[in-house]
């Protein structure tokens, strides 16, 4: 193809008046824009640029009031329009206007089809391309690495010849060998989850048609798992041999595990309706069995060969009737009260809990100090705490393997820490130390530090939901304690945990705030009751709540909440009703409180709705109306505003 010519044009300026004539322009300007009139003085600037190519007609107004600041004039060349020409800006100033020519590419959909015939070769034009070039690279190097998803472009055999950067950081690994060899891939996909990939592929790769695939990958080097949905293109030949596929990887890690919790949260809920009374007659039932052995337990000689028997089915009914009484405790509804316990107690307690939970054969050795050590703390909160610790070492330990728990009392300003590096600390006042070590496999150091995040978890969704540590820390704060850990890989696991000592000023405490230093009146905590159906310990906004020490009662139904009101002399400053999936408020409910508790106030937060999927009705009864998008922190700040106004 011959070399399109270009007329050599440079940069020019032109004073215009009011009607668009010239007059005052740079030096040599008719020769700088190739024009054929060499004295341009008092000629329109449009009929002089027309004068230097006719098909410009089209693009300049006659009025030059009407030009626009800023025009491209393309350049054709035997008839075909280039992708070079001339660029011209103009500003006015009063009367007058400043135009300015300059030689430079058209804008960019007009390089769409150019090739480099197109483009002249001068230094000025050049540079323009070698510029816009530069520009486009950085921002799609930006784009690459801050948008959520991970673009890539495969091979057939699953190599890739391109994959995004935010693979190798979710992965935490190296992702030059995935350019080369698809097996290294594949072998990332859980092996539930391979089979599945595979036939997906082989039936949806037929048409050059987008699909979407859902899978899970393992880190090589943390074992941690990431959901994927990954959205892809078959790329076919005309004879529909398939070529590879373009495609983006988005990291569904969040929902996948909140839409599985949610699944199981209201399956539980219902099992635990069918199963609330069936466990209520159970325990009567051994209470039957234990009264009758009891009673023939007691009319039987020590010498009958019967008597050691019956004593034994006394004693199991009497264990059956325990730990039917501690499931009860720790599902009851009602958390996040606060009372006075000795610790040891509240842990033998737990005991029968934790060995239904451990594997049979599993060595448990406790170390109690045998001492009365009064805690101040919501006890249905530490039991799921220990039981969280306990499920953990369950999945770690090996077949023989065992538990050790150990109490030991903490003077205040003594060291709590010292068997846990990174953790070292001084006890702010007395308290009690609780060691809970396991034998298992151990964490990997890379992993400690994430492991108080929500969400994160190295099993699968079915058994873990990565809020087990992150809700053991949350009550450890709340309980005004500290707790760390120490692992080594294949000898095991120790947790830490310290708890202060009871001085019974606590519960006075917890009804006022300490005085301030400038010596203002003690002010009241704000009192939140929350009406959700599903677990409140798995929402941000509710440990940020927590944090800064809110008094809060948890319900699941509004007949529970209707019982306390009944029982307590104090009512709450806010009901705040959590809305997930399809729930809707109980407007009935509302207008009930409303009606009884003036003072009270009111917010409903919907999660995974938008509010305008909700009844106005509903909104109207409600002093803030909330959507949950990931901001805790904005959602606390507007509950306040609430409460103070």
């Amino acid at each position: 193809m011959e070399q399109a010519t270009f007329p050599n044009f440079r940069l020019c300026q032109f004073v215009l008046d009011k009607n668009g004539c010239i007059t005052g322009a740079s030096a040599d300007a008719a020769d700088r824009i190739c024009s054929p009139h060499k004295e341009i003085s008092g000629l329109p600037l449009r009929e002089l640029l027309l004068s230097i190519e006719s098909t410009w007609e089209s693009l300049l107004p006659e009025d030059v009031e009407k030009w626009p600041d800023e025009l491209f004039l393309p350049w054709e060349n035997t008839g075909t329009r280039m992708a070079a020409g001339l660029s011209l800006n103009i500003l006015q100033c009063g009367e007058s206007w400043m135009a300015t020519a300059a030689p430079a590419l058209c804008p960019g959909d007009g390089l769409e089809q150019a090739s480099l015939q197109d483009i002249p070769t001068n230094a000025a034009t050049v540079g323009q391309l070698f510029l816009r070039l530069r520009t486009a690279e950085s921002r799609l190097n930006n784009y690459l690495h801050n948008f959520p998803g991970i673009f890539f472009s495969q091979r057939p055999d699953f190599s890739f010849s391109y994959i995004g950067p935010g693979l190798s950081d979710k992965l935490e690994m190296n992702t030059r060998p995935l350019l080369r060899n698809g097996s290294q891939f594949l072998d990332l996909i859980l092996k539930a989850d391979r089979a599945g990939f595979l036939k997906d592929i082989e039936q949806s790769s037929i048409r050059s048609e987008s699909f979407s695939l859902n899978y899970r990958i393992k880190s090589p080097t943390t074992g941690s798992i990431v959901y994927i949905m990954d959205v892809r293109t078959p790329r076919l030949s005309p004879g529909g041999l398939l070529l590879g596929y373009e495609g983006v990887m988005i990291d569904v890690t969040r929902q996948s595990i909140a839409e599985a919790r949610l699944s199981r949260s209201a399956w539980k809920e219902n099992l635990a309706t069918i199963t609330s009374g069936l466990i209520h007659d159970f325990s009567n039932v051994m209470a039957g069995i234990f009264s009758l052995s009891e009673l023939y337990c007691s009319s039987l000689e020590k010498e009958h060969p019967w008597q050691r028997g019956m004593y034994q089915i006394m004693e199991s009914s009497r264990e059956a009737r325990k730990l039917v009484r501690r499931i009860i405790d720790l599902n009851r509804e009602v958390a996040g009260q606060k009372n006075y316990f000795n610790l040891e107690n509240l842990l033998g307690e737990q005991m029968d809990l934790i060995r239904a939970v451990l594997p049979k054969h599993t060595k448990i050795e406790t170390e109690m100090t045998g001492e009365e050590l009064p805690v101040y703390l919501d006890d249905v909160s530490f039991r799921q705490t220990i039981l969280n610790l306990a499920i953990n070492s369950r999945d770690a330990i090996e077949r023989d393997g065992s538990i050790r728990i150990k109490v030991s009392k903490v003077e205040a300003d003594g060291l709590i820490f010292e068997k846990a590096p990174g953790f070292t600390s001084v006890a702010p006042k007395e308290g009690v130390l609780i060691e809970f070590s396991d034998t298992g496999c151990g964490i990997p150091q890379e992993l400690l530090a994430r492991i108080w995040d929500p969400f994160f978890t190295t099993k699968e969704a079915t058994r873990g939901s990565g809020f087990g540590l992150y809700n053991a820390r949350l009550f450890i704060a709340q309980s005004k304690g500290r707790i760390a850990v120490h692992s080594e890989v294949g000898k095991g696991t120790s947790f830490y945990i310290y708890l202060p000592l009871a001085d019974f000023s606590e519960a006075l405490d917890a009804e006022e705030e300490s005085v301030t230093a400038e010596g203002e009146c003690p002010r009241r905590r704000h009192c939140v009751a929350i009406i959700a159906s599903g677990d409140t310990a798995n929402f941000d906004v509710v440990g940020r709540m927590h944090e800064r020490e809110w008094e809060l009662i948890c319900f699941k139904r509004p007949e529970a909440l209707r019982r306390y009101l009944r029982e307590t002399p104090r009512s709450p400053d806010l009901l705040l009703t959590i809305l997930l999936g399809a729930d809707n408020v109980d407007s009935a409910f509302v207008k009930e409180l409303k009606d009884a508790h003036e003072s009270m106030k009111f917010a409903v937060l919907s999660s995974g709705r938008s509010l305008d999927e909700l009844p106005a009705e509903d909104l109207a009864l409600m002093n803030l109306s909330i959507e949950d998008h990931g901001a805790p922190d904005e959602v606390v700040q507007q509950l306040e505003k609430l409460l103070l106004t």
